[in-house]
């Protein structure tokens, strides 16, 4: 994933996301994955959500939480907010 935001940010767009499904539920921990590069992407004029809304206005209840990303360009993330809201 870092790879990914590294190359995002340095072509100046793009997306990765990470949704869940049934058979494939949420993989990345909230707080030591998903929670910096979300800060970082969106510090840098991008945007990050997750299945519920925006990422980083997701509450921590459990040091190891998973969670659904979505990360990169605001125009790409907006994309593909209502395929997010469909896995969760």
């Amino acid at each position: 994933m870092v790879s990914d935001v590294h190359h995002i940010l340095s072509k100046g767009g793009g997306v990765f996301c990470n949704p869940e499904s049934p058979s494939s539920p949420a993989k990345l921990r909230l707080l030591f994955e998903c929670a910096p590069l979300s800060y970082i992407m969106e510090a840098a004029g991008g945007a990050s959500i997750s299945g519920e809304g925006d990422l980083l206005d997701l509450p921590v209840g459990d040091i190891n939480a998973r969670t659904t990303i979505c990360l990169g360009s605001k125009g790409e993330v907006e994309m593909c907010r209502p395929a997010m809201r469909g896995g969760s």
